[in-house]
């Protein structure tokens, strides 16, 4: 695959979509034998495109939604594949929203879910009828840390992922290995299990944090079924990462968890993972691999 950095994959019945970093080509497509198709999000300012994407897109009824503020933007890949014209819409979030800390905005159903990254907003719900809903909680995973210092730690380009009903969703750190899984039941957020993996160490740089050499590096990929979680939990050192030539920098292993937070089973490939897709039945998976001579590649898993 001739990407950058890819960061996120998703199939979409007949093609894949990868995000990728470093480059123009932000949100690119591919056959299912991996061929490259067309890049559907290119960065810029006309119509179209997006100016600015820090944040991974979502799927929402076969099309791929982006966050890019202040608009969110919906793309039709099959439309865009057939040349339609109207293969893209996009619309400003609501003014209201702005004075929170919001990093991402997905939607969420009939509402739109915010994810946040400091001590005053960590998830919000935001509906049709303008009710915001602000959840602030974060674990104590720091030993006399100030909130905002661990708010930050947490999200850290942490990784989300949804069940397909939008019920319950976990949240990984890259910082450390946090998981935390949350539940949405009677218009409230709930947090229903804490799973603590690696030591939060971090480096302090005042207004932000980041990782270094002693950090253990955490989530990279995360993806959700109505039965499971899957996880590809990095467990390197930040050393590594740093020097010329680092070691197995990302994970051969995938961890399966249920929404309880319990440990299913850890499979190992024979390839180092940066992202990952799973489909509906739990049978198999499909995941970017780094190949150390050969950049990346799409691979198919059986689980």
């Amino acid at each position: 695959m001739d990407c950058r950095y890819p960061i996120k994959l998703a199939l979409l019945d007949s093609i894949f979509v990868v995000q990728d970093l470093g480059g123009d080509k932000l949100i690119q497509l591919y056959d299912l034998s991996g061929n490259y198709l067309s890049c559907l999000v290119k960065q810029g300012d006309a119509p179209n495109e997006i100016p600015n994407l820090t944040s991974t897109f979502s799927v929402e009824n076969n099309k791929i939604v982006v966050y890019s503020t202040p608009k969110i933007a919906e793309y039709d890949p099959f439309k865009y594949l057939n040349a339609e014209k109207d293969f893209c819409f996009s619309h400003k979030v609501s003014d209201k929203l702005f004075s929170l800390p919001v990093h991402c905005v997905r939607k969420f159903n009939d509402s739109y879910f915010l994810e946040g990254f400091t001590d005053q907003m960590r998830f919000a719900l935001f509906d049709k009828d303008s009710s915001l809903y602000v959840y602030k909680e974060y674990p104590q995973i720091i030993a006399n840390a100030s909130s905002e210092k661990i708010a930050q730690v947490m999200s850290y380009a942490s990784k989300i992922a949804f069940s397909p009903d939008k019920r319950y969703w976990i949240q990984g750190s890259y910082i450390g290995g946090t998981l935390e899984i949350f539940q949405w039941e009677n218009n409230e957020i709930a947090s229903i299990k804490q799973i603590f993996i690696y030591p939060p160490v971090f480096e302090d740089m005042e207004a932000m944090v980041s990782w270094g050499n002693d950090t253990t590096i955490g989530v990279d990929d995360m993806y959700a079924t109505s039965n499971y979680i899957y996880i590809v939990l990095n467990g390197t050192q930040g050393a590594n990462l740093k020097s010329a030539s680092p070691v197995d920098p990302f994970s051969n292993k995938i961890m399966v968890l249920d929404w309880q937070g319990n440990l299913v089973r850890k499979i190992e490939t024979d390839c180092m993972i940066m992202a990952l897709t799973v489909d509906p039945t739990d049978q198999f998976c499909h995941v970017v691999s780094f190949e150390a001579e050969n950049g990346y590649a799409l691979r198919k898993i059986s689980l």
